[in-house]
């Protein structure tokens, strides 16, 4: 396993860590702003989501440069 994969292990386990120990507040609902309008959701569950997205095109990105 290179040096790589154990950072990105770490980094996952610590973001996974902050999420538990923050999960109230993570829930919690709010009006967050669109520009174009307003919506009533959880901030927290908001930023999981983009990481998660940003996880999927960093993953997509990873495995066009692999299999080119």
């Amino acid at each position: 396993m290179s040096i790589r994969s154990i950072v990105l292990i770490v980094v996952a386990a610590l973001v996974a860590l902050f999420v538990a120990v923050n999960w109230t507040a993570m829930t919690t609902p709010t009006d967050l702003s669109l520009i174009f309008g307003t919506v009533y959701a959880p901030v927290g569950v908001v930023m999981l989501g983009l990481l998660a997205l940003m996880f999927l095109v960093f993953f997509g990105f990873v495995a066009y440069q692999q299999s080119s």
